[in-house]
């Protein structure tokens, strides 16, 4: 009998993590907001997770003082997954703002950002508040200097807030 059992489990675990990957696909679909203040600024950061596996990213400084105007600094999309429990989001195309200090108001005024930005980061996730938050921490670093210099910072859990439609 216990030969039985063990025949069985690798497929019951498999089947739990195949699960439990399309209960993320599912609890994530929707559109969730992150908020950050960073010096003379507030950064609003929104991602619209579709069912159809593809997502849209978008940062708009809300709030700015000084040298900072609010506006769009810059819109991502692609598409994400779930691997092992984690938030795969691949990043195909990206427009940024030409000047960051004085975004433009609307989507169609950013300009394409070529290679540069398309990559596939993970993030560990959990949800909080019977899912209306969503923890992500995006642990990977992407350095974007070459050499002896290293631009990562520590990774900090970011709570992304479920927006009600």
């Amino acid at each position: 009998m216990k030969k039985i059992y063990l025949f069985f489990l690798p497929f019951l675990l498999f089947s739990c993590i195949e699960d439990s990957d399309k209960v993320n696909l599912e609890r994530v679909q929707g559109t969730w907001v992150h908020e950050s203040e960073h010096e003379d600024q507030t950064i609003e950061s929104t991602f619209t997770f579709h069912s159809n596996g593809t997502f849209e990213q978008q940062h708009r400084r809300t709030q700015g003082e000084g040298d900072y105007e609010a506006g769009i600094l810059s819109v991502s999309t692609g598409s994400y997954a779930f691997e092992d429990g984690e938030l795969v989001v691949s990043t195909q195309t990206a427009f940024h703002a030409e000047v960051y200090e004085n975004p433009p108001a609307t989507v169609e005024e950013l300009i394409e950002s070529g290679d540069y930005f398309k990559r596939t980061v993970r993030a560990k996730i959990s949800f909080e508040d019977n899912n209306n938050a969503m923890i992500l921490l995006f642990y990977e670093c992407h350095d974007i200097i070459t050499g002896g210099l290293s631009n990562c910072i520590e990774p900090t859990p970011m709570r992304y807030n479920r927006v009600e439609e």
